[in-house]
């Protein structure tokens, strides 16, 4: 116990005591009133009444403020019996902390996804297994940069590791090219950790993974229109206002329309037809010089956007006919 639960317990047992010291000397008033008033109930003699209306009003008192104390003093309910939960609660916590501390750095938690990656419908067996063999290989680069990561701040020098850091079921590996095969509602290969993966020493051990096709449903068609905002052409804060746009409200009416969040960034992932944003604000700006006044830019899907949290997009400006990128 620290220091101000000691205090704590030691007010609760105080008052306590005051409690019962006047649960003693009410009830031995009334009692007494109660004789010498030679009160009777239920056909009792005066002094067995007395005796009952005494222990009666003890019990009311009693139980009235072991209520009240209870309602105020969190320390109460572990003197009524909780402090073996606690306690229970406790050595748990400290069990688990000393398994962390045995076991080491934790380099990526269970359920962790490490690749996720849309199946094109009509693909070739061949295409099909290329494809498996592409996202295992971006889940073994996922893995290696987080291991190598928590070994940056140890005294030694990281080891590389000798063989692959991703363990996958062969049987995984067919299920899901059947699974694939056989789907007929578009598809995406994922990757997942199946369980804690823990840095011992500077070694890791493979990680476990299940591999897995799932579902996808269409967020938008190619052409749907996404987000628009208008500017005007001579605007100071024209680029700060365009990289708003594109990267925090193009995402937020994404989500708006149950996009979900790409399940290895965390975020809904935002391309301007595959360039930098410099490539597209520099064409932007350049076009915007012709124009006078507001005009308005619209955000478009470029193509059939499933539910994978990546969006790539076609900037349009209908008043000046512009498409970046062109089609």
């Amino acid at each position: 116990m620290s220091l101000n639960e000691v205090l704590n317990t030691m007010l609760v047992l105080l008052a306590a005591f005051a409690a019962g010291a006047s649960i003693a000397v009410m009830g031995n008033s009334v009692g007494r009133r109660t004789g010498r008033d030679k009160l009777s109930l239920l056909g009792m003699r005066p002094r067995h009444t007395a005796t009952l209306i005494t222990g009666l009003t003890g019990g009311t008192i009693a139980t009235i403020t072991l209520l009240v104390s209870l309602a105020l003093s969190g320390q109460m309910a572990i003197l009524q019996g909780q402090y073996g939960d606690v306690q229970r609660r406790l050595e748990a916590l400290t069990g688990e902390y000393e398994l962390m501390r045995r076991r080491g750095r934790l380099v990526l938690p269970s359920r962790t996804v490490l690749a996720i990656e849309p199946v094109e419908s009509g693909l070739s067996e061949d295409r099909r297994q290329a494809l498996l063999d592409s996202v295992l290989g971006h889940a073994e680069a996922r893995v290696r940069q987080a291991y190598y990561q928590a070994l940056t701040d140890l005294p030694t020098p990281p080891l590389e590791p000798a063989g692959k850091l991703v363990a996958v079921d062969p049987r995984q590996l067919r299920s899901t090219l059947e699974a694939l095969r056989e789907a007929r509602t578009p598809q995406a290969v994922e990757v997942q950790v199946t369980e804690n993966a823990w840095l011992e020493g500077n070694r890791m051990a493979p990680v476990p993974v299940l591999l897995q096709a799932v579902s996808l449903f269409r967020v938008y068609r190619a052409g749907d229109l996404v987000a628009r905002l208008r500017v005007e052409a001579r605007d100071p804060n024209l680029l700060g206002r365009l990289m708003t746009f594109v990267y925090e409200d193009v995402p937020k009416a994404a989500r708006a329309a149950h996009m979900p969040v790409n399940q290895v960034s965390g975020r809904i992932e935002v391309r301007v037809g595959g360039r930098t944003a410099l490539d597209w604000s520099s064409r932007l700006f350049r076009a915007l010089e012709s124009a006078s006044g507001e005009v308005e830019i619209q955000a478009c899907a470029s193509r059939d956007t499933p539910s994978l949290g990546r969006l790539d997009l076609i900037l349009v400006v209908p008043e000046l006919g512009l498409r970046i990128p062109e089609s």
